[in-house]
């Protein structure tokens, strides 16, 4: 119960509804800003989202006991929600924001049943508006559903063992949430260590003792159907851990400093300040400064000495530090309403809107999350997009990923690049024995190459390789994405350097020739040329011309560009249709001397001579 009464406490969730709006606004910024990553696919394929799917609720306890060996819980509740909201990503990704408002407002009531109002009201800020817990509200991982978690059980919690008449809803939220804690992700155990140990140290003996002692092992005996799974989890990371030396783990300082740097959106002072207020509660003996205080220290101790033996928390995976956000939350709480209940309303006020201030800036920099795993996703989702427009039966795509493990990029891709119509590989899963034929392979009878690069690290020797082996083959002609993270090119194939005499081709003078064209006008107008020339075409002579004229025969807009040198190459012009009224219109072809503008007689395909060459009729709407 709250260790001192507030009047008026029911007008103080108002205080929280401008907190749930900025999250909403922050963390609605993300839901399709990035692509799923690894470990966003492996929740979608152990639900049966897309065409993984779909799953009964048994084959999705089958399938994660079989081949993912994480909580079931999250998979079966994200099942739910794709089911009635749609497997978009956008609204796969609006459960992780809702469960982080829950999350924001249950410890709002967290810090008003075991403190006051004003303390529920800091804690739910120190939470809600940090850069990190943003971050997370786009993710679609079980962790704001774990705060959520978290912040429920607290308060179960509190409320079985001071309370001598909890009621039904407290000791039945008891169970579901210590169980739901195990269902939905292992080191969620931890936090239930955290409540045992304060529960054997400070909770009052009696009746109330041995009933919520009996709620909690309850919650755990529902979890007794998972725990041949947890086994067969052990025994797999243990053989990991013997394959290979696993990556440094964050060391006990580094967790503590990461801690309070993250929880602080980078102003660990004043998370200091608000801690050093709560410590002065904890001596008085407040018990829920104790609490706080306990299972903080508690969660990060038993985080540190699980760390140190199984590496789980390592450079860019902090995530696993919202363990303590909950009742580091309500410790800050606590610690912040210690002003306003000695005369500093105004300072209580000014500081929680500087940590919503920091916090907001800190996430909309989006530097303190710049590091996390899912920070760094490769952007399949621009590539299958792009693909989807421009590929057609018989393509082919290759990505070269330049990221360590290649490996872990195959999920997501094939989520993404699913029922395309191309042919997909990456270009490290080649072999290097074999790398030119398996290249050809893969290229053969390919119209178009679609060539992806990943641009986090510089590119490996494949893709120098894999244009080595196509040249004379294929030619690039245009970049269709350059993003900070992908650069795709359009490879088109070339024609033979001997033409087939039966087939015609628009030609320009003796050795020109035009051997395929493509026209496209929304916004403006694109045309992508391919040319051949005859070994004695003077190189550095002759240019292009493309011509939009209009029903009248004049000319609207232009576009010019140097000849090719190479003997075949490819060439892309954009025409701007800014200010055109909407009609018909004609994109003309020449080629011409750029010196003295003499343009050279051309022949169409269908035998009709002039200087300029039809390429395209074009419609205006």
């Amino acid at each position: 119960m709250p260790d001192a009464a507030s009047p008026r406490r029911g007008g103080w969730w108002l205080g929280v509804v401008p907190l749930l709006l900025l999250m909403t606004a922050l963390g609605a910024r993300g839901l399709q800003t990035d692509a799923f990553w690894l470990d966003e696919t492996w929740s979608l394929y152990s639900a049966g989202a897309a065409h993984f799917g779909p799953l009964s609720p048994a084959e999705i306890w089958t399938r994660t006991a079989t081949e993912d060996f994480g909580g079931v819980g999250y998979h079966l509740i994200l099942s739910a929600w794709g089911s009635l909201a749609g497997w978009t990503p956008f609204a796969l990704r609006l459960s992780s924001l809702l469960f982080g408002l829950l999350a924001a407002a249950w410890i709002f009531r967290l810090g008003r049943t075991l403190a006051s109002p004003a303390a529920g009201l800091a804690a739910a800020v120190a939470f809600g508006a940090g850069a990190f817990t943003v971050y997370f509200l786009h993710e679609l991982r079980t962790f704001t559903l774990s705060v959520l978690l978290i912040a429920l059980t607290l308060w179960a919690y509190w409320r079985a063992a001071w309370s001598r008449r909890p009621g039904l809803g407290a000791p039945a939220a008891l169970v579901a949430g210590t169980a739901g804690l195990l269902y939905t992700h292992y080191y969620l155990a931890l936090i239930l260590l955290a409540i045992g140990l304060y529960h054997l140290l400070f909770a009052p003996r009696g009746r109330c003792w041995l009933r919520t002692a009996g709620l909690l092992a309850a919650g755990g005996l529902l979890f007794l159907p998972w725990t041949g799974v947890v086994l067969a989890a052990l025994r797999q990371f243990t053989a990991n851990e013997a394959a290979g030396s696993p990556e440094p783990a964050l060391t006990a300082v580094q967790i503590v400093e990461r801690t309070a740097v993250l929880f602080s959106s980078g102003m660990p002072w004043l998370l200091g300040a608000a801690l050093l207020l709560a410590s002065l509660n904890a001596r008085a003996g407040r018990r829920a400064a104790v609490a706080a205080g306990l299972w903080t220290l508690a969660g990060l101790a038993v985080l540190i000495v699980v760390n140190d033996r199984t590496a789980l928390v390592k450079p860019g995976r902090e995530r696993y530090l919202l363990l303590v956000w909950p009742p580091l939350a309500l410790l800050a709480g606590i610690g912040l309403a210690r002003l306003r209940g000695r005369g500093g309303r105004a300072a209580f006020a000014i500081l929680l809107a500087a940590w919503a201030f920091n916090g907001a800036a800190a996430a909309l920099d989006g530097a303190l999350t710049r590091d996390t795993d899912g920070a760094q996703a490769f952007p399949w989702d621009a590539l299958a997009r792009t693909l989807a427009a421009e590929a057609e039966p018989g393509d082919a795509v290759a990505v070269e990923l330049t990221v360590y493990n290649w490996v872990l990029e195959l999920k997501p891709a094939e989520y993404y690049l699913h029922g395309l119509p191309a042919r997909f590989t990456v270009l490290q899963a080649l072999p290097e024995a074999d790398f030119a034929d398996r290249v050809r392979a893969l290229a053969d009878g390919a119209p178009q190459i679609f060539l992806g690069l990943d641009k986090r690290l510089p590119p490996t020797p494949r893709w120098a390789a894999f244009q080595a082996a196509l040249a004379g083959e294929y030619a690039p002609c245009e970049t269709l994405l350059d993003l900070p993270r992908l650069r795709l090119d359009r490879l088109l194939k070339l024609p033979t350097a001997a033409f087939a005499p039966e087939r015609a081709y628009p030609r320009f003078g003796e050795g020109i020739r035009l051997t395929y064209s493509r026209v496209t006008a929304d916004v403006e107008l694109s045309a992508l040329l391919v040319w051949w020339a005859a070994p004695d075409v003077p190189a550095n002579v002759y240019s292009v011309g493309l011509h939009l004229v209009d029903a009248a025969d004049n000319l609207v807009a232009q576009a010019d560009y140097g000849l090719p040198s190479e003997a075949a190459a490819c060439r892309l012009a954009r025409l701007t249709l800014d200010g055109l009224p909407p009609g018909s219109y004609r994109l003309l072809a020449m080629v011409y001397d750029w010196q003295t503008g003499a343009r050279l007689p051309g022949l169409s395909a269908a035998g009709e001579a002039g200087d300029r060459l039809l390429l395209a009729e074009v419609r205006l709407k």
